[in-house]
């Protein structure tokens, strides 16, 4: 017998709910794991479908270095992410971003959404490695 369809949407709001909850970067695979143990048997093509949608639609952001995916709490984020412990924080200044407008415009180039990554330590990871 086949499963019973899901209402439009519900995967979408699951899967931001488990990153809300988290509160770190998520991958798809980990995300695929959570909701089995959930009890909710969805296929991981569903899951990264789902990712890419809620990534266009601003919703998530996917973060390279942090190799998982972040609630987006705005077109403009600059993501600071520790290459100690994997923390991920998030600072919304539109300065950097004006710089990247001016320079895309130059370039006759339109940005949709612009995001940066930093990579570096956190403060506790930081204070580890001077020990």
């Amino acid at each position: 017998m086949a499963s019973p369809r899901r209402p439009p949407g519900e995967l979408d709001r699951r899967i931001l709910a488990l990153i809300e909850r988290e509160g770190r970067p998520l991958s798809g695979h980990m995300l695929a794991e959570m909701l089995r143990a959930e009890g909710r048997h969805v296929a991981v093509s569903l899951v990264f479908r789902s990712l890419r949608k809620l990534c266009d639609q601003g919703a998530l952001h996917k973060l390279l270095s942090a190799r998982g995916y972040v609630r987006a709490p705005s077109d403009h984020g600059v993501y600071l992410c520790c290459t100690g412990c994997g923390a991920v924080g998030v600072v919304v200044d539109e300065r950097p971003f004006g710089a990247i407008g001016r320079g895309a415009g130059e370039k006759s180039f339109r940005v949709r959404r612009a995001f940066v990554e930093v990579a570096g330590l956190c403060a506790p990871c930081s204070r580890r490695e001077h020990r």
